[in-house]
């Protein structure tokens, strides 16, 4: 298949308008900050409460005042999340402005976006451009960019980096990380809590969970376990021939974490996590909510996760090592176009190994470094009935290597902080077709190996104009690396080469801070974004008219973009959270492939929201003179619709998602000690929006959103 890329600059002219709009926006945030902290406090009597200070170990420097962190980064508490109805992690970081985690059909995983920045599918389409770790476990692919749907009960809290964060965290953290951190085992008390709920799917049928945590400490001060369980049956609330409700999903999780302080100095931690999730069917359906699929289309997915970390002080600074082994399989069956079942499973397993020092001493200087070795190896197989009889089953394997580090000076009384890190990355990829594909008799099994590296800077420049006030400027880049095209494309279309590592350049200027005594909290950020050699995917025709996906390099995006959150307590018990993450990315010049426009110059890149929205708040109140409380909260989220394009024997396709609208309620009465009790309801609404930008197949069934969730949760803390 010929493809020809154009490639052209950027019009100089639109790029000093561009540059002129981040100085504004960057004015903007500047002026607005200082007056802000200018502003007089409330008079006197008014009592409104105050914010919880909150930390976060996102830099890898310790815990950190969030509010003193030169990043853009929103925390979800775990305590929080416990008290609310929702379920997952996806759920749950669906309310982060910016930010798009959606479930995909095939995969039992979702699709992480950051400022409209995401790989082009989910599976085999390129890595995730998004890190995510289950603590220290980093959850990565070769070539695909699902991402597990942890449960979110009995979490620490969850770190939501936006932008590049390639020095410290490497690849496929090309605009973002997300980090889902679990409580470590207390060391000294012993703790029991859990938490049970019923509910109702409009359309559907009944829903249950349970979940369960358990702190034991085994040698007081310096050895405890912490256990956690849960069980979640969500009904499904669609059909097809087979079956009624036939999207019913089941998920299972179990957890463990031992921690171990044997000296003042040495901390060591080993856990475990399992997890174990059914599906009926994907959650498609036509505007009927009917799936005319010809054949059943069961999926499942587990994985287990082991991780072993330790950390030891020294007098100058800090030795600290993490050993993490990720063991993931999912599988199961897809109408192909009512012409015969497509079967699909994959596995994946990776090592990873990291080793850090991290200086202690007072004093102007501070620093980090550290190095990391990561083995992944993911193998597909895939059948198509009497299409392809011979079946596709090939291993991608990923060896890289890197070593990293960061060097920050204090300066002005230490009201100036200035800091500089550097990655420098490399990977060895090799695709191997483990039996012989169709079509290619007394043909040696097809084997490629491909290179690739990278050296990704990072440039901050911190003010501390006031106490609670923190302005900065910011230069980083990410990356994510390359791989081989697999033996089917090599068949359809030889001349395709490998698939090069695409890079962001982002820069940045931001303010974050609290006024009058912490009732107010603000964080906002202005960027633009530099994406170079995008991945993106073509369809190629392989025998028997089956099409196969290729991954190729584009030319650039880029574009403005903002974030902004304001959290206020104008009263006692009274919480208000609102943000808005906006971005203008769009594709730099034409994109052809074959003759056919795949992107125009101003088109979005695929899968690439525009605008999401969160607004929030929380009322808690007492009940009388009972010492019960009740607590009224509502939230709501929007993001704009994605799109996607691809060339599909010869001819452009494009499909797009709804705007999406989600809404929670709940009302929660807690006991003056143990118990809680809370009516909820989700997707109050009852939107039946299409989540995916799948083009719709013969089955005209697309990813729905859930209707109206209506239930009761009762939570019990020893």
């Amino acid at each position: 298949m010929n493809m020809i890329f154009r490639r052209t600059q950027i019009n100089t002219q639109c790029g000093a308008a561009v540059v002129a709009l981040v100085v504004a926006l960057a004015l903007s945030v500047f002026t607005s900050a200082r007056a802000l902290a200018e502003v007089p406090a409330p008079a006197a009597g008014e009592a409104p409460a105050v914010l919880d200070e909150v930390t976060v170990t996102a830099q890898r420097r310790g815990a950190e005042a969030l509010a003193k962190v030169p990043v853009s980064i929103e925390v979800l508490g775990g305590q929080s999340l416990d008290h609310g109805n929702l379920g997952s992690v996806t759920e749950a970081i669906n309310q982060v402005s910016g930010v798009t985690m959606l479930d995909q059909k095939q995969s039992g995983g979702a699709q992480i976006s950051v400022r409209g920045v995401t790989a082009g599918g989910p599976l085999f389409y390129g890595s995730s451009t998004v890190g995510y770790y289950l603590d220290d476990v980093p959850f990565a692919f070769v070539k695909s960019a699902i991402a597990p749907d942890a449960d979110a009960y009995d979490l620490q809290r969850v770190e939501v980096l936006r932008g590049p964060q390639g020095t410290l965290y490497g690849a496929s953290a090309l605009n973002g990380v997300i980090r889902v951190l679990t409580n470590d085992a207390n060391l000294n008390s012993f703790d029991f809590k859990g938490r049970a709920s019923t509910s109702n799917t409009e359309g559907g049928a009944e829903n249950y969970r349970g979940d369960m945590a358990v702190n034991i400490p085994i040698v007081p001060g310096q050895l405890a376990a912490r256990a956690v369980v849960d069980y979640n049956r969500m009904s499904g609330w669609l059909n097809n021939k087979f079956a009624a409700d036939t999207n019913t999903a089941e998920n299972a999780n179990v957890r463990l974490k031992l921690n171990a302080q044997p000296t003042q100095d040495l901390n060591v931690k080993l856990s475990y996590w399992h997890s174990s999730s059914h599906y009926g069917a994907p959650s498609v359906s036509d505007d009927n909510g009917f799936n005319a699929t010809t054949v059943p289309e069961p999926y499942n997915v587990k994985y287990d996760t082991v991780g072993l970390s330790a950390s030891y002080v020294f007098p100058m600074f800090i030795l600290t090592g993490a050993t993490s082994y990720v063991d993931y399989a999912g599988k199961g069956n897809l109408d192909y176009a009512h012409l015969a079942p497509l079967y699909t499973a994959l596995f994946t397993k990776t090592l990873a190994q990291e080793l850090g020092l991290h200086s202690t001493l007072d004093g102007p200087w501070s620093w980090s470094t550290g190095a990391m070795y990561r083995h992944s190896q993911d193998q597909l197989v895939q059948t198509l009935g009497t299409l392809l009889p011979a079946p596709i089953n090939w291993t991608d394997k990923s060896a890289s290597a890197a070593v990293f580090g960061e060097v920050s000076r204090r300066l002005l009384d230490d009201r100036l902080e200035l800091t500089g890190g550097v990655r420098v990355f490399h990977d060895e990829v090799t695709n191997q077709e483990n039996v012989q594909g169709q079509g290619k008799p007394n043909v040696p099994l097809y084997h490629r190996d491909s290179t690739f590296n990278s050296t990704t800077p990072r440039l901050v420049a911190t003010w501390f104009p006031a106490n609670d006030l923190t302005v900065y400027a910011s230069y980083s880049q990410g990356f994510r690396s390359g791989f081989a095209q697999n033996a089917n494309v090599f068949v359809a279309a030889p001349g395709i080469p490998a698939v090069r590592p695409d890079k962001l350049s982002n820069y940045e200027v931001g303010a974050k801070g609290s006024l009058w005594e912490h009732v107010v909290y603000f964080d906002a950020a202005v960027y633009y974004m530099d994406w170079k050699d995008i991945q993106q995917t073509l369809l190629v025709q392989l025998p028997n008219n089956v099409q196969t996906s290729a991954v190729v390099n584009g030319k650039a995006a880029s574009g403005v973009g903002f974030d902004y959150g304001l959290t206020v307590r104008p009263a006692a018990g009274l919480s208000i959270r609102g943000s808005v993450g906006w971005n203008d990315l769009s594709l730099d010049s034409d994109v052809l492939s074959g003759g056919v426009v795949l992107f125009h110059k101003g088109d979005r890149p695929n899968e690439s929201a525009r605008t999401t929205t969160s607004l929030s708040a929380q009322y808690e109140f007492g009940i009388g003179s009972t010492g019960y409380k009740a607590a009224l909260s509502a939230t709501g989220t929007y993001h704009t619709e994605l799109a996607s394009r691809t060339i599909s024997a010869g001819h452009l396709v494009t499909a797009s998602s709804d705007d999406i609208f989600d809404s929670q309620l709940e009302l929660a009465v807690k006991s003056p000690e143990h118990w809680t009790t809370t009516l909820f309801a989700s997707n109050v609404t009852n939107r039946f929006d299409i989540t995916d930008t799948t083009p719709a197949s013969a089955t005209l069934a697309t990813v729905r959103q859930r209707p109206r969730v209506v239930g009761l949760q009762f939570e019990y803390h020893y």
